[in-house]
């Protein structure tokens, strides 16, 4: 678990910052907690699956760097997207 603390961190300061938010309805806090703890359900599950795979081979693989890699990427972008829009690109 120490593998993800930053992860963790990065969502705590996510869920202070919306739940304590006064000026987003309760909606709309709901749906952004749902999305963050499915995203990271999915990244930490898959993230073991690759580190499992390729667990006790020496040396590790360039596949496991290229695997990894790929989904670490991919899951950025996941977790970043709704700091990609602002409210005022939207319309």
């Amino acid at each position: 678990m120490e593998l993800y603390i930053e992860l963790f961190v990065f969502l705590a300061i996510i869920f202070l910052i919306v739940l304590s938010n006064r000026f987003i309805p309760w909606l709309v806090k709901a749906a952004i907690a749902v999305y963050y703890s499915v995203i990271s359900y999915i990244f930490i599950t898959t993230k073991n699956k690759i580190d499992e795979r390729y667990e006790n081979i020496t040396p590790v693989p360039d596949a496991y760097w290229d695997k990894n890699s790929a989904w670490v990427d991919k899951m950025t972008g996941y977790y970043l997207v709704l700091f990609n829009h602002s409210p005022v690109h939207l319309f």
